[in-house]
């Protein structure tokens, strides 16, 4: 693959595959500047590399390797690449791969900072899924961008359009109090309630901007009306825990993510959900209103299944 100077023609450097007919470039997305050198990098795909092909993300100042994923499935994964928005809290979109040969084919998101897989989706079938695909904007309205994967194969050619985090559970103790930004700060879920999936996010919006915020959850619903003095309503009553390790300084949009780790909720000793289980979630914040005072968000319940 050659990077070439838009301004000149000029070639500027090139990356060469690490073997014969592992179609290095195949596939290519331009991604953010994931390490902060001041250009965007990119991501390649070889299909044709290893045993089940390779994608690599690099810098796209210099061409070096940042990242490389191979999942050794005798597929040709790194057919399609592309960047999709942040799903995981970092501030940065994620990245989507597809494998159209492998089980009838797959994509799968990974977290562009820990580089571990977020999301899986896969066809059970031979229509080469995952042979094509894009980021949309949000369709759902759940705040993050959707994709659509195409299966050019199957019958006369079908497209799924997939939300990439799903809403789940549902809301109470809403609308929450007005705060500082002149309106009202909301939480929702999203992911899947199956214990199984492992897969819950926290989403906190209309936050006050640079201002701390903290997670609660517990197992009953209730309310206390300015709970510590503050202009908030407490969701929760009885034994709840806060997610102190995970308090988060709200950015200037005033929207925060949290993956929250359902195996290890924050009591003594840690409580891992099971099917059956309903947990509710609140998020707790400072905030300046006009004096120094707290606030909290409505609240979400999610019955695990």
């Amino acid at each position: 693959m050659d990077v070439f100077s838009g301004a000149t023609g000029d070639r500027i450097y090139e990356v060469v595959g690490q073997e014969d007919f592992g179609h290095l470039g195949w596939s290519l997305a331009r991604t953010e500047d994931i390490d902060r050198d001041g250009a965007p990098d990119f991501l390649l795909g070889a299909p044709g590399s290893g045993t089940g092909g390779r994608a690599q993300l690099r810098s796209g100042a210099s061409g070096a390797l940042l990242w490389e994923r191979d999942p050794l499935n005798n597929g040709s994964f790194g057919t399609v690449v592309a960047q999709i928005g942040d799903l995981d809290g970092d501030g940065i979109g994620e990245l989507a791969i597809g494998d159209p040969s492998w089980g009838g084919g797959e994509v799968r998101i990974y977290s562009v900072q820990g580089g571990e897989a977020l999301l899986r989706w896969q066809s059970g079938g031979l229509a080469a899924y995952g042979f094509s695909l894009a980021a949309l904007n949000d369709l759902d309205g759940d705040g993050f961008d959707d994709l659509v994967i195409a299966l050019p194969y199957r019958e006369e050619g079908v497209v799924h359009v997939v939300s990439a985090r799903p809403l789940v559970g549902q809301p109470y103790c809403g609308p929450a109090n007005q705060n500082s930004t002149g309106g009202c700060a909301s939480l929702s879920a999203h992911g899947s309630d199956e214990v199984e999936d492992a897969d819950l996010i926290l989403r906190a919006t209309g936050l006050p901007a640079v201002r701390p915020t903290l997670w609660l959850v517990g197992d009953t619903q209730g309310f206390v009306g300015g709970v510590g003095d503050g202009q908030g309503n407490l969701c929760l009553v009885g034994t709840f825990a806060r997610f102190s390790a995970q308090v988060r300084i709200s950015p200037d949009s005033g929207v925060l993510i949290e993956p929250i780790d359902i195996d290890a909720l924050p009591f003594n000793p840690p409580h891992a959900v099971q099917p059956g289980e309903t947990w509710n979630f609140q998020a707790w914040y400072r905030d300046a209103n006009p004096g120094l005072t707290s606030n909290l968000t409505d609240a979400v319940s999610v019955t695990f299944q």
